[in-house]
């Protein structure tokens, strides 16, 4: 049997051809999110996005996980990135069958159902329950209670695990926030794969990442402090919004019980100099990068195992 597995995130949508037979990933495709440029979609242009990704292939169910924190408000669905305070129904995907006797919300959105049944159809393909892109990603990780995860992706989250209790410390700005530097230094992201340690450790710039009202410490938005005439340069600029990107999360890593920090999510692969950036600034921890393209593939793939196993 043959799988459609789709990543729904905020800046891309990652569909992959699963066979379950062979337990073969085949296929890895990146769509530009809606999100990335929009804070919200109406149901017809969410419909019609997923259909036209479903005919490309030739499958016999689809297993979705979506982003997180979003909602319902009629027929208009606002993402994690919206201001919104009415919306209510928290599953991207659900919103489209409400109105089906085989409507359900995951217990990832908040809903009550906790493995996987069919929600609806697309093309005449049964789609089933929709889960959380993060709870995919931890599905994926063996979780000690040792370990803190960062998860850094166009948001990002500190994930750990006390006994059997999962914590998330969610909404640190990360790669949405670099897209509004971005904006501005457009060939920011070539100038991180240039950067040394050294560069990192010696930028003076105070670079406050809060950029958009969601996120964490926000307050009336970001800013960059200590500028002089000397300082001011793309390279020490860019060098300086990795230190703060790193060093946002100290505070929250004060366990000594948990001695391992597992980096995960698109940025760590995107900018591979983070890890050893990481390794400087808390030297207690031995650092990680766990993360791939299929990091939430593989978290799909384990509830299709679960659950939709012949």
């Amino acid at each position: 049997m043959k799988f459609l597995l789709i990543d729904f995130g905020a800046s891309y949508i990652k569909p992959a051809l699963y066979d379950n037979k062979k337990d073969e990933l085949l296929t890895l495709d990146f769509i530009v999110s809606p999100f990335q440029n929009e804070d919200s979609i109406k149901k017809e242009n969410l419909l019609n996005l997923l259909e036209g990704i479903v005919k490309k292939y030739e499958v016999e169910g689809i297993v979705i996980c979506t982003i997180l924190g979003g909602g319902w408000v009629n027929d208009i669905y606002y993402s994690w990135k919206s201001s919104n305070t009415d919306k209510k129904q928290h599953c991207l995907i659900s919103g489209l069958f409400v109105n089906k006797d085989t409507y359900h919300i995951h217990t990832h959105h908040k809903g009550k159902n906790s493995n996987l049944k069919i929600l609806g159809y697309i093309k005449n393909i049964p789609i089933y329950s929709s889960l959380g892109d993060t709870n995919c990603v931890i599905e994926t990780l063996d979780i000690k209670n040792t370990d803190y995860i960062i998860n850094i992706g166009t948001g990002s989250q500190i994930i750990s695990k006390n006994n059997d209790d999962i914590t998330i410390e969610a909404f640190f700005p990360a790669g949405r926030a670099l897209l509004v530097f971005k904006n501005i230094f457009p060939n920011l992201f070539d100038v991180f794969k240039e950067l040394t340690l050294e560069d990192i450790i010696n930028s003076n710039l105070d670079v406050n990442l809060n950029v958009f009202p969601q996120s964490k410490k926000y307050n009336k938005g970001g800013n960059i402090l200590n500028i002089n005439e000397n300082n001011f340069n793309i390279k020490n600029i860019a060098s300086s919004i990795i230190k703060s990107l790193v060093i946002q999360y100290k505070e929250y890593i004060n366990d000594v019980s948990k001695n391992n920090i597992k980096l995960t999510g698109g940025i760590p692969n995107k900018i591979l100099l983070l890890k050893t950036v990481f390794e400087y600034y808390y030297p207690d921890h031995n650092i990680e990068l766990t993360s791939n393209e299929i990091t939430t593939h593989l978290g799909l793939i384990k509830y299709i195992k679960r659950y939709l196993q012949n």
